[in-house]
């Protein structure tokens, strides 16, 4: 069996697959430098000085930088990278396509791509992490997609922020979470924090947690359902990863393009203030 059909039995069974060593490095060297590009651009209009040349010093000291003078101007850069031809180029190479019209069954002319999405985990900072949760609550209307998680930059380990799933969790629809800001109970409340739609961890139980180690050119599939988390990056760099969403649109009960169009509204969170969360154990 290929390496891709391989991985499509490991989705099935677990809820997620990795791919080795698939992923042209060079895609990933010319993204960094795009992201590096926009994130300097936007620290000039601030007045900032920054490094000329890139390089991954240069890139890591940019993202701390930014994110101290103006954090949305950091976010903003995230959004402008994806459509740069670097990230345009990554979110349509061959390896991604061919593993997504396999895992989804579609034929590549009518996948759908979203991305790519850099997840920027700054030492000990957790503004841009995430609880347990799964995609299918972030994309209700979408009845047939893919997630795929890579690491740019360096290789993502335990110790600097990887990436948590809960193996065989895709066979449980999660219909329900707690819907609230921040990563942790301490900040919620806080909009300047990430939307979370956790799921609680007294519905976890039993579950085997799979901590991610990838290489550059690896990639990650894992499943709509598949419980997963980010964990805080106790390094003493940031490190990166990218997300391709890929979408076959053709079960949809839906015309709409909008893959990520939802029923509920952020503006619902918080309300409860997270307390479903301190109270989920005891019931």
């Amino acid at each position: 069996m290929s390496a891709i059909q391989d991985a499509v039995a490991e989705y099935e069974e677990l809820g997620c697959a990795q791919l080795n060593g698939l992923l042209p490095v060079d895609l990933l060297d010319a993204y960094e430098e795009a992201l590096f590009a926009c994130i300097r651009m936007q620290a000039l209009k601030l007045g900032l000085e920054l490094p000329r040349a890139f390089s991954k010093d240069a890139l890591n000291q940019a993202v701390v930088q930014l994110n101290q003078a103006d954090a949305g101007a950091l976010s903003e850069a995230a959004v402008m990278v994806r459509n740069t031809p670097a990230g345009l180029k990554l979110v349509s190479a061959d390896p991604i396509v061919e593993a997504s019209a396999a895992l989804l069954d579609c034929p590549p002319e009518l996948l759908v791509m979203s991305g790519p999405s850099i997840f920027m985990n700054i030492p000990s900072h957790k503004t841009r992490l995430y609880t347990w949760h799964a995609e299918a609550n972030w994309y209700p209307k979408r009845r047939n997609f893919v997630n795929l998680w890579l690491p740019v930059g360096e290789a993502k380990r335990a110790g600097n922020g990887t990436m948590s799933v809960l193996e065989k969790s895709h066979r449980e629809k999660w219909m329900y979470f707690a819907e609230y800001y921040g990563f942790d109970r301490e900040t919620q409340g806080n909009r300047d924090l990430n939307l979370q739609y956790e799921i609680p961890e007294s519905e976890l139980q039993g579950y085997r947690r799979r901590e991610i180690e990838a290489e550059l050119g690896d990639f990650v599939a894992f499943a709509p359902h598949c419980v997963h988390r980010s964990n805080l990056n106790q390094s003493d760099r940031p490190s990166f990863a990218l997300t391709i969403r890929v979408f076959d649109y053709r079960r949809d009960l839906t015309v709409s393009s909008a893959w990520a169009e939802r029923p509920y509204r952020d503006a619902e969170a918080s309300r409860s203030g997270g307390r479903f969360n301190l109270v989920a154990a005891d019931l």
